[in-house]
């Protein structure tokens, strides 16, 4: 829950940008982790804190913010290097943020097209595809209750749901 709360801190025409435009390479909108993580620190344990300042840090490499070396430098992480807790909250934030936005016809995205989105579109190589895994194990893309039509034209209702065999 506390994973952009530095974006309260952001000012209201940064915020406002962000939510027309969505633009991850907006300078201004990119302090809210440092923001939040100076927020948190010391009040949440370190873990928590360093997920809040790593968030949208990128399994390829990609992301933000660079990480402070010691000689003054900074350098980006990838992969392993970034911590567990951060690297699910990025899966997390952005299935979420897809689950609550509607499309062009008004109607929320299913959430097999999310997941499918999640898995081969742009974010793929984003994304620790362990983490993947695990979220498709918890979300599944057609959860039982779910309504379906199957391809001879029968509807059904989902009543189980296999990880191993999705």
């Amino acid at each position: 829950m506390l994973h952009d709360v530095g974006m309260t801190q952001l000012p209201e025409e940064v915020r406002q940008r962000w939510r027309e435009t969505r633009d991850e390479s907006d300078l201004d909108w990119q302090k809210h982790v440092e923001i939040g993580f100076h927020m948190v620190h010391g009040r949440v344990p370190p873990a928590a804190a360093a997920a809040v300042l790593h968030h949208h840090q990128a399994y390829d490499g990609s992301g933000f913010p660079y990480r402070k070396r010691a000689d003054g430098g900074s350098e980006k992480l990838r992969g392993g290097r970034i911590h567990i807790y951060a690297r699910i909250l990025a899966a997390a934030d952005i299935f979420d943020r897809m689950s609550r936005y509607k499309d062009a016809s008004g109607g929320y995205a299913p959430r097999v097209r999310i997941l499918n989105h999640l898995l081969r579109g742009p974010r793929a190589k984003k994304l620790d595809p362990m983490v993947m895994r695990a979220l498709l194990a918890v979300c599944p893309p057609y959860p039982p209750g779910t309504l379906v039509r199957l391809s001879d034209g029968t509807s059904g209702v989902v009543v189980g749901w296999e990880p191993v065999d999705p």
